[in-house]
């Protein structure tokens, strides 16, 4: 792993309040069918929302009660309702997990409209989103493998997806229902070689994740993600179990939280 520590420690996280309005009013403007062109920076600006909102004066857990109107939300974006007992059942939470229905929340709240697949499991949009590449229409979501040239360097506002529980899916063999995880771009340092992701259902919680590229903007396989969770003593896993990036198309190119980028020629 790399042993920047000194990153970790001077961590900037993205100015939220200024943000909040960029990602209220281009919901606002979303038509649905079309998106704003400042469409990055208002799911940028949505993740880190809901991060401040699981955070606020300390880290709330999901069986915590105030965890419970925000879970209602996040399944009602899929058409789920449950009880306020629900999320307090450990057991309950373990076969309903919720990272994917946090990812479907964050994108209507930042104005996808008709344009994303809101699931309750990653997977159905990530095979969505990969069957996109080859559509005519050229829709906003496109997932491509980690290894293409298409997504080095990644950016704010992209979806980044791994395995978990020991699974070992490609972005080619993954069906609809298969297990995975996928969190959000929020920051990105190709100076550090470091992106910043948030996601949900992480430690029980919203988290923050650090993820190394390589000298070519690529996922290092070799390096291992630390999740950033106050409460825990940098927890990390073999960043090996990523295998998909899903890029975000807009009619203008963002510079959304990009530090030390190269000066464009």
């Amino acid at each position: 792993m790399h042993t920047s520590l000194l990153l970790l420690t001077m961590h900037l996280c993205l100015c939220v309040s200024a943000m909040d309005d960029t990602s209220r009013s281009v919901a606002a403007k979303n038509s649905g069918t079309t998106l704003h062109p400042y469409f990055k920076s208002a799911i940028v600006a949505a993740a880190n929302r809901e991060y401040d909102r699981w955070h606020n004066g300390g880290t709330i857990r999901e069986s915590d009660s105030a965890a419970a109107f925000m879970l209602q939300e996040y399944w009602a974006v899929v058409g789920k309702q449950f009880r306020y007992k629900h999320f307090k059942d450990s057991s309950w939470q373990e076969r309903y997990p919720w990272s994917a229905v946090f990812i479907s929340y964050v994108l209507k709240e930042a104005g996808a409209g008709d344009q994303f697949k809101y699931a309750e499991s990653h997977s159905n949009y990530i095979v969505w989103a990969r069957q996109n590449i080859n559509d005519a229409n050229q829709p906003v979501f496109v997932a491509f493998p980690v290894e293409d040239s298409a997504v080095t360097w990644p950016q704010p506002g992209d979806i980044l997806c791994k395995n978990r529980d020991g699974m070992n899916y490609s972005l080619n063999n993954i069906s609809s229902g298969c297990i995975s995880h996928c969190d959000i771009v929020v920051e990105v340092d190709t100076l550090a070689r470091a992106i910043y992701t948030i996601g949900g259902n992480l430690s029980n919680t919203v988290s923050k994740r650090l993820v190394w590229l390589d000298e070519k903007g690529r996922i290092d396989k070799s390096a291992n993600w630390v999740l950033l969770d106050p409460d825990l003593a940098n927890k990390e896993g073999s960043q090996a179990d990523y295998f998909a990036v899903i890029r975000i198309r807009t009619p203008k190119t963002e510079d959304v939280a990009v530090k030390n980028a190269p000066a464009q020629k």
